[in-house]
């Protein structure tokens, strides 16, 4: 068969991620043509080996939101049928009403079934969010299959789009392998410098965005600092000029007077993940909307217990190798974090978990089960 990968819009992150465990596992024995449709310069080309891996890259993940309606509702299926595509693999959340081939969605957008995020929306996001729902239902009118990542998405679908079950595969997500490189040297003694002699070390490894709950992250060190609960460290990878949220959480570090405490070593390369949880004791990933969250996978690959929110894709992903607190309340989570740094049993407890649950994410056997939706 001869399968379009639509991923216009895969530049960074877990989408990235997950378009490189597909080129990675995807076996050259299985008979069909695999067409990978990506931004430009995204996917290094020394993983072009495969004879049925073919990548098509476009700059359409740039356009504008209208244009890319547009796009999906009429280019895009012209495409599919002049080229005889027999199945499209779209995992950019949208797609056409009329693929004029079978089509599976990937839905790792959490915006769509998350109150959380709903609570936290100006009138203004509310209505685009309101917009994006109803690109969102028409996409499943054209929809074969709809793969998401968790099953609390997968009940957020239902509840909210009324998509029948039997229609919807829970698929999980991976991370690559993480490669172990040092940190250069200026970071590796910055942070040497920063941590001494301390050995409760924690870390955040995200890039920024509002739901990810950062800010809440250094109001609840401030609430550890004030109340003397335990001495830690904790480094962070935000990016001080990535922007005016980024610069304003990074300066909420001296006004809360816990310089140190904080560290943000800004962002890092993917090599370097291994590395920064390592040195760690603990995960700390207090985000209140993900779809699925590859960090809590890396975590737990390098056998680290999580701090999470206690909230539905937290609990699929994470199970027993984390520590949950209510994801809007920092004295929780303070607690949280105090209680696995100070108490030896839970700690060995939750790594031992973490360890054991990191086995149930495996790239070939994810990749294998979209392949089998291929019928």
């Amino acid at each position: 068969m001869k399968i379009l990968v639509n991923a216009i819009t895969a530049k960074m992150g877990g989408f990235k991620t997950l378009i490189i465990s597909f080129i990675e596992n995807i076996s050259e024995d299985d008979g069909n043509e695999y067409y990978f449709l990506c931004p430009k310069g995204v996917i290094d080309k020394s993983l072009l080996y495969k004879k049925n891996i073919n990548i098509i890259e476009t700059d359409k993940g740039n356009i504008n939101h209208i244009r890319r309606f547009l796009w999906y509702q009429f280019s895009l299926p012209k495409y599919l049928k002049k080229n005889k595509f027999d199945y499209m693999i779209n995992l950019t959340n949208y797609g056409p009403i009329k693929p004029k081939c079978n089509q599976i969605l990937l839905l790792h957008n959490s915006k769509h079934v998350s109150e959380q995020i709903k609570e936290s929306l100006s009138i203004q996001n509310k209505i685009k969010l309101f917009v994006q729902d109803i690109v969102f239902k028409c996409s499943l009118i054209g929809t074969e299959t709809l793969v998401v990542q968790t099953n609390y998405m997968k009940e957020g679908v239902m509840r909210k789009f009324k998509f029948p079950a039997d229609k919807i595969k829970i698929i999980p997500s991976a991370p690559c392998e993480i490669v172990d490189d040092d940190f250069d040297e200026e970071i590796e003694l910055q942070i040497k410098n920063f941590i001494g002699s301390e050995s409760n070390i924690i870390c955040n490894i995200t890039l920024y965005a509002a739901h990810k709950n950062l800010e809440l992250l250094l109001y609840a060190i401030k609430y550890i600092k004030d109340n003397d609960l335990c001495k830690l460290k904790l480094i962070i990878t935000i990016d001080k000029y990535g922007g005016n949220d980024q610069e304003n959480l990074i300066n909420m570090i001296s006004e809360l007077n816990i310089q140190d405490y904080v560290l943000s070593i800004g962002n890092i390369k993917h090599n370097n993940i291994k590395k920064l949880l390592d040195l760690s004791k603990v995960f700390i990933f207090p985000s209140y909307a993900e779809s699925f969250g590859i960090p809590f996978v890396e975590a737990m690959k390098c056998g680290k217990p999580i701090v999470a929110a206690d909230l539905g894709f937290a609990h699929d992903v994470c199970g027993d190798s984390a520590v949950y607190f209510k994801y809007n309340d920092e004295k929780e989570l303070a607690k949280s974090i105090s209680d696995i740094l100070s108490n030896e049993r839970l700690l060995h407890e939750k790594t031992e978990n973490a360890i054991r649950r990191s086995f149930l994410f495996n790239e070939k056997d994810i990749v294998k089960q979209y392949v089998e939706l291929l019928v």
